[in-house]
This record gives C-alpha cells, sequence and structure tokens, in this order.
C-alpha cells in the first residue's frame, strides 16, 4: 500500500508538470531503504526516473539516478534537527527580540548558530 501511494503521488506530480529536473527523496524510509527506493523507481521509470544498478548505499547525500537518466534522483538527508532549531529560534525572537540558539550536530561536527551567542 506504501508504495502505492507513493507510485499514484509522484506519476500525478509529473504529469501535471511539462518537466522535472530533480526527484528528491528524503526522511527515514527513503534515506535508508535502499531497496525500497529500487522498487519505487523501478515502478515509475516510464516517467523518466530510474535508479543506478550499481549499489546504492551510503548515509550522505547522493545521486542515485544514472547519468544518462533523464530526470535526476537524489537521496538527501532530511534534517529535521535544523529546522526545529530554527523554529526554535525565530519562536525566541519573536518574543524576546534577542534570539539566542546554538546547535552542534554530534554527527557531522557542523554547528548552527542563529542569533548572538554569549
Amino acid at each position: 500500500m506504501y508504495l502505492h501511494r507513493l507510485h499514484r503521488e509522484i506519476a500525478a506530480a509529473r504529469t501535471s508538470l511539462d518537466h522535472v529536473d530533480v526527484l528528491v527523496l528524503t526522511g527515514g524510509v527513503a534515506e535508508h531503504e535502499s531497496g525500497l527506493r529500487t522498487e519505487l523507481l523501478e515502478g515509475l521509470s516510464h516517467l523518466g526516473f530510474v535508479v543506478d544498478p550499481r549499489p546504492d548505499h551510503g548515509s550522505e547525500d547522493r545521486v542515485i539516478s544514472p547519468p544518462t537518466a533523464r530526470t535526476r534522483v537524489l537521496v538527501v538527508e532530511s534534517r529535521e534537527d535544523l529546522e526545529i532549531v530554527y523554529q526554535i529560534a525565530s519562536s525566541r525572537e519573536s518574543r524576546r527580540r534577542e534570539p539566542l540558539c546554538r546547535w552542534d550536530c554530534r554527527s557531522s561536527g557542523a554547528s548552527v548558530v542563529l542569533g548572538p551567542v554569549r
């Protein structure tokens, strides 16, 4: 049922557009289930979406379509944690005029600072 709904919605979006440059797959299942991605794209191959036959594994943002594909297919980490930080900082700013928010990502080592950090 899950794949059927994904096929239906992506196909509906594709048929209503003149052209699609990129299909971006994100979220836990799309990021971590290469078998599901392959099955999804095989069901959409008639619309120009194809997965590269090489093994599709990894945790970084990546292109999973072959260079010859009509439409590029990307897998992108969702980064909900950054959106949460942004929403918290925006909320504080609207109430206090002094945003204060720093977030450090343990997995990537990146730091995000929104507003002055004291």
